[in-house]
């Protein structure tokens, strides 16, 4: 794994995109503060919780395939195909945003490496947008480098349920830590694409 910078997982190399690519109001790179406790495993909440993540990822795994259909096929509305990687960034840190409030740690390291290996299977099908996929990648390496070593790495504070466990990463989770590494891969591979960057976070 990397020297850790700044949450734990980015690694120094990486190009730092200019103010105005970074900037975008449909952009956050900050995370949410969690709720105090976990959600009690098999609670309605919980269940409630996970329910609404995995249709919001189904929503973004669709909308992404309505993309390589025929035009009059891709739906308009919420529900259209994607057509710039900014808004997909967009959409899946609205769902890294309900992980991170749940203060689940069962809930948020399984859904935060399935959401960085939909990033890396997404990023080669657009223009690169540097901006908003470094602050979607920004906002997961805080997360997961928080839960790495339980606690949050900015603020210092112990994490929701990581009390007494110290990290809430098994061996298994820190050998997938390898798919988001590979997620950091291919974006580099694609800010060195040469194509046309898609710099902002449309709306839709």
């Amino acid at each position: 794994m990397s020297t850790p910078f700044p949450g734990g997982f980015l690694p120094p190399p990486l190009p730092s995109p200019s103010p105005s690519t970074v900037s975008s109001p449909h952009t956050s790179t900050t995370l949410p503060h969690p709720r105090p406790r976990p959600l009690r495993p098999g609670s309605g909440r919980e269940e409630t919780t996970r329910r609404w993540v995995e249709n919001a990822l189904l929503k973004v795994s669709r909308r992404y395939v309505k993309k390589f259909q025929p035009v009059e096929m891709r739906g308009d509305g919420e529900g259209r195909g994607y057509e710039r990687m900014g808004d997909v960034c967009r959409d899946l840190g609205e769902v890294v945003d309900v992980l991170w409030r749940s203060g689940t740690p069962s809930l948020q390291i399984p859904y935060l490496f399935n959401i960085a290996l939909a990033v890396s299977t997404y990023l080669p099908s657009f223009p690169a947008a540097p901006g908003a996929t470094f602050g979607l990648l920004r906002k997961m390496d805080h997360a997961l480098a928080s839960l790495l070593v339980g606690k949050d790495v900015a603020s210092g504070e112990t994490l929701p349920g990581l009390e007494e466990e110290g990290s809430g990463m098994s061996r298994t989770d820190m050998v997938r830590s390898k798919v988001y590494e590979n997620t950091i891969v291919r974006l580099d591979e694609a800010l060195n694409r040469g194509t046309a960057y898609d710099v902002g976070a449309s709306s839709g």
